[in-house]
């Protein structure tokens, strides 16, 4: 299948420079029957076929169909798939038998579309997920970062949600990595020219520096930059090392959003796992939301094995 892939720029320079932006339609509801949905930037055909193929999956009641309508619509025949820590699962058949392995364990997951950017083929589909687990309904928000192809299937996924909201009420244990992360303090606050080293060099300031308030995977929104501090402190303090190359970058009228992908090691994971991270600039709030998974950070392999047991 021929596939058409649109270059994307690498980011660099100052956070200024990510807040700019690029001209795109205005905010607006997706489609019919996702009235609460707003997209950001032009949406094109094959676009539009991912969003109502992703959404109907998201909608369904876990069976045969609902698998099918994942492996077979969605994704392209040669198709890659990846989550934090995981290897990427090559191709449609494997795509298959991990999405039964997850609804196995999982069958009332379910999702709602809530904000979707899409700059040429590149779609970011944020979603309110909701699973029950041992009678409680867990919700937790996810991106989900596709490429698509000319016929609007997937031809490359990166998943992004925090996996701790799984298993918090299952192991008391499981650190909660951001927990009592508040408002306060000061630190100084310096610009960057390479967003990229500023996070494989650890550097708070540098990532603070001109960005408005931070949400992110268990804390937020913080205002101060002592907040901020902290919650990128705490970070590091857990992500030893951590090696990330720009991915994709979508721009829109409303937002700018930079996926950085690569690798981190911790304390109970020496050998380097995948890794990821999203970030979201508003260029009328200023706001800076990060999206990430922070179980690869809290829990090594084994530990992750014993808490897939669990659901």
């Amino acid at each position: 299948m021929r596939t058409t892939l649109k270059s994307l720029g690498v980011l660099a320079g100052t956070v200024a420079m990510l807040l700019a932006g690029a001209a795109s339609v205005p905010a607006k509801p997706v489609v019919a029957g996702m009235a609460k949905t707003v997209v950001e930037g032009e949406v094109s055909a094959n676009a539009q076929a991912f969003i109502d193929r992703q959404t109907r999956f998201g909608a369904m009641p876990t069976s045969p169909e609902r698998i099918s309508l994942y492996a077979d619509e969605i994704f392209d025949e040669h198709a890659t798939l990846w989550e934090a820590a995981g290897t990427v699962i090559k191709g449609k058949e494997a795509i298959r038998t991990a999405i039964t392995g997850t609804l196995g364990k999982l069958p009332s997951f379910r999702m709602f579309p809530t904000r979707v950017a899409v700059d040429g083929n590149v779609v970011l589909y944020g979603a309110h997920n909701e699973v029950e687990i041992h009678g409680t309904t867990v919700s937790y928000p996810a991106i989900y970062r596709v490429v698509l192809g000319d016929d609007g299937k997937v031809i490359q996924g990166r998943r992004y949600y925090d996996r701790f909201t799984w298993f918090r009420g299952l192991d008391p244990t499981l650190e909660n990595l951001f927990e009592g992360v508040r408002d306060g303090g000061s630190a100084p606050v310096r610009g960057t020219a390479d967003r990229a080293a500023a996070w494989n060099n650890r550097d708070a300031a540098a990532l603070i520096a001109g960005t408005g308030p931070l949400t992110g995977p268990g804390a937020g929104p913080l205002h101060t930059t002592g907040g901020k501090t902290a919650y990128l402190t705490r970070f590091f303090a857990k992500a030893e090392s951590l090696q990330v190359r720009p991915g994709q970058t979508v721009r829109t009228a409303e937002a700018t959003y930079q996926e950085w992908y690569g690798t981190v090691t911790t304390a109970e994971r020496q050998t380097p796992a995948s890794f990821g991270i999203i970030e979201r600039f508003d260029n009328r709030r200023r706001s800076w939301e990060l999206t990430f998974d922070t179980l690869p950070l809290i829990a090594g392999p084994q530990k992750v094995e014993e808490l897939y047991a669990l659901l």
